[in-house]
């Protein structure tokens, strides 16, 4: 299972995807993300439709921090798994200045439906400012 980021960028705001790929059984996804507050500011987090992909019902919590965000999207009880690719959340950035800085998990735990870890390899995205 990997986390990739999916940067997309326009004059003010941008739009950061925390994407799955090759997900198995994904039942529950918390994490932290951090980021240099001094670069950008978090506006929104969406959910995104990976975990709900089968229609069963996803509780979804963010809160967001100066510096970054906590995040958790988990499946309801006896509804399984997600297995494949796909979007998990949509972060909305504000540039605060310029410079460059990371978008990085500094907590990150995925599990299967019977809540055994699911081993991850969490790629930061890397954002400049100009």
């Amino acid at each position: 299972t990997r986390l990739v980021s999916d940067w997309s960028s326009d004059v003010c705001s941008s739009d950061l995807n925390v994407n799955v790929e090759n997900a198995k059984e994904l039942f529950t996804s918390p994490m932290r993300l951090r980021f240099d507050p001094k670069v950008l500011k978090l506006i929104e987090v969406r959910r995104g439709p990976f975990m709900a992909g089968d229609g069963a019902q996803v509780t979804y919590e963010a809160t967001k921090l100066d510096d970054g965000a906590i995040i958790a999207l988990n499946r309801v009880a006896g509804a399984g798994g997600m297995s494949g690719t796909g979007t998990l959340v949509t972060l909305l950035f504000q540039a605060t200045g310029r410079g460059s800085t990371e978008v990085a998990f500094s907590e990150l735990t995925l599990r299967d439906a019977k809540l055994q870890t699911i081993e991850a390899e969490a790629t930061p995205a890397k954002i400049q400012v100009k």
